[in-house]
């Protein structure tokens, strides 16, 4: 049988293509650890920009949870002057221009995190077209070469990999999906909270994707 049409060299194809979508998950996992630091940090600069106020009236969470709120409080400096920085001493006015600022670039942020998710949905919709394929492929192995050797990788079994596996990406995204839709910007929010189960990976088998690995190498090395 010619080795580019064998069934381990069709396995090879779908678990590489597998794995580059694989990676391309885990360049995504990077930004968004990367942007929810950001909005964390940032969250903070503006809680502590907040805590020099000592407006007349106190400010809603409303209020400093929006970008379109309109900074008609009276500034005043907070009751510690020491914990004021001087330039904020010598401007108070400062103060409210420099919380919308902060709010906006958290909007921001927040615009970078929804389209983050949508590439994240992307992902998962062609590695859930991949599944089909390899599906396709593998009813047609089946009246092929029965696999004689452990080095040998039959389509049906990739399939099946590519199907768990895939699976679990699927739950991911979902996870993903529900933790930003929950992102609460209010000075007592769940930031910090969202960012460490950010990086939590409770649905992905990485084990299996090891174990997958290895084999595409043995078989890779036996084709040659």
């Amino acid at each position: 049988m010619n080795t580019l049409t064998s069934p381990t060299s069709v396995s090879i194809k779908l678990l590489d293509r597998l794995e580059k979508l694989v990676q391309d998950w885990t360049v995504l996992h990077a930004n968004g650890s990367q942007l929810l630091g950001s909005l964390s940090n940032l969250h903070q600069q503006r809680k502590l920009t907040w805590s020099f106020y000592k407006p007349a009236t106190p400010a809603s969470d409303d209020y400093s949870n929006s970008t379109n709120a309109s900074m008609d409080l009276d500034v005043q400096l907070a009751s510690h002057p020491a914990i004021v920085p001087p330039f904020l001493q010598l401007f108070p006015c400062v103060i409210d221009r420099l919380i919308m600022k902060q709010t906006c670039s958290l909007e921001k942020i927040m615009s970078s995190l929804d389209e983050l998710v949508d590439d994240y949905r992307k992902t998962v919709n062609t590695m859930q077209a991949l599944t089909k394929d390899a599906h396709a492929k593998s009813l047609s192995s089946l009246y092929g070469k029965v696999f004689l050797s452990t080095a040998d990788l039959p389509t049906f079994l990739a399939a099946d990999w590519i199907d768990t596996i895939v699976a679990g990406y699927q739950r991911e995204l979902l996870f993903k999906e529900d933790l930003i839709s929950k992102l609460d910007l209010r000075m007592d929010g769940n930031i910090d909270v969202t960012r460490r189960q950010w990086e939590v990976t409770q649905w992905l088998d990485l084990k299996l994707e090891v174990a997958v690995r290895d084999r595409v190498k043995l078989a890779k090395q036996t084709c040659r």
